[in-house]
């Protein structure tokens, strides 16, 4: 989608505040009417989306708008145990996704378990197309409400796929693959994901499709016996985030960008053996999380700014700290510089989603009051008329 220069550069300017930030504000969104939560994404009006986990095991999509949560429907019964390592403590179910005009991209689940790409704006649900199959699996969506994740074709193969206007597209991988899917798209139409090539049980192989052409994304850094390496965000600049099973014997996975072509690996400290990063915003701030040898510490949400490593704990102010709070993981990070993700309240044992705020230095509130103000009047002009389901 295409968005005005001083659109843009109020937008620079508040993610540049955010990066200078050294403490962040805690918000706890609480669990709604379930017993646990996690918060997947956030557009840059502060419009968080999730899921909430009830007493009997069920995941349901929630929007939280100023603390108040909206639940959208049952979204996944698969909560963390499952999937330990990729998704810490929850987020194992569907991605959530939203922008800057309310749209959510979601996938639904029935009680059979099987899955719909699903679209929600201005209170109305409307399903996603597939391409000829039965089932759906919505994962990102950009400011132009064009949807990426994947869709079962006529035989039950799942295909990479891009909903523009409602309507599927499939998106062809570099190789013949078996199985592939769309993760992220930004707002020049750029998409990430992967393909599971037809000559190989394992590994799935990170893709990008640029303007309808797919290229495969560099695994040199990595070992690739395993089913990463993976990539899950990225920006409006084109640099991706993701991470690629350890070149070595000693680490499990590592988070990884790439930058036009060209891979690095991100810094991660000692008395860690795993990471993984999960998005990026266009400041080049990447959030994700890492997991410890120390059972006691287990896993820490991470930020990482020009490659080296903060555990965001360390950013928390005193007070969250002493009332029990622990960053596990952070999936999503918007262009004022809030992050998402999941906590744990060591106290209560409670796991909940949160929101981090920037507390950006004196003399750059102005500029970011001024970046929201575009932002406002832009996601005005963009709201999308409401559809009938």
């Amino acid at each position: 989608m295409k968005r005005s220069v001083i659109f843009g550069a109020m937008l620079a300017v508040c993610g540049l505040a955010s990066v200078h930030a050294q403490t962040y504000t805690f918000t706890d969104l609480g669990h709604a009417s379930g017993v646990a939560s996690a918060a997947a994404n956030i557009n840059n009006f502060g419009q968080v989306v999730g899921l909430v986990q009830d007493a009997n095991g069920w995941n349901y999509a929630v929007t939280w708008q100023d603390g108040q949560a909206t639940q959208l429907g049952l979204a996944s019964t698969n909560w963390g145990a499952s999937d330990r390592f990729s998704n810490p403590w929850g987020m194992s179910g569907s991605a959530v996704g939203i922008n800057d005009a309310g749209q959510i991209a979601w996938t639904n689940t029935d009680l059979n378990k099987a899955v719909y790409a699903t679209v929600w704006a201005n209170g109305v649900t409307t399903a996603l197309g597939t391409l000829g199959g039965a089932q759906s699996d919505a994962r990102g969506i950009n400011q132009a409400g064009q949807i990426v994740g994947r869709a079962q074709d006529a035989n039950g193969n799942w295909r990479a796929v891009v909903w523009s206007g409602g309507q599927p597209t499939e998106l062809v991988t570099p190789n013949a693959s078996s199985s592939s899917r769309a993760t992220a798209i930004n707002n020049a139409g750029q998409i990430v994901g992967y393909e599971q090539r037809q000559s190989e049980q394992f590994p799935l192989h990170p893709v990008q499709w640029d303007q309808g052409v797919a290229s495969s994304l560099d695994e040199s850094l990595g070992h690739t016996n395993t089913h990463l390496p993976n990539a899950y965000g990225l920006n409006d600049l084109g640099q991706i985030v993701g991470s690629v099973k350890a070149p070595n014997t000693v680490d499990y996975y590592r988070a990884v960008l790439w930058d036009h072509g060209v891979s690095s690996m991100l810094d991660m400290p000692s008395g860690f053996y795993a990471a993984e990063a999960k998005d990026i915003n266009n400041a080049g701030q990447i959030v994700g999380f890492m997991l410890s040898h120390d059972r006691n510490v287990d896993f820490r949400a991470a930020t990482w700014i020009n490659g080296q490593v903060i555990d965001l704990n360390s950013l928390l102010p005193a007070s969250v700290v002493d009332a029990g709070w622990v960053l596990l993981g952070a999936n999503a990070i918007n262009e004022v510089g809030q992050i998402v993700g999941q906590a744990r309240n060591t106290k209560t044992g409670v796991i909940d989603a949160f929101v981090l705020t920037p507390v950006p230095e004196s003399g750059t509130w102005a500029l970011m009051l001024l970046g929201l103000g575009a932002m406002a009047i832009h996601a005005r002009w963009r709201s999308p008329r409401k559809r009938e389901a």
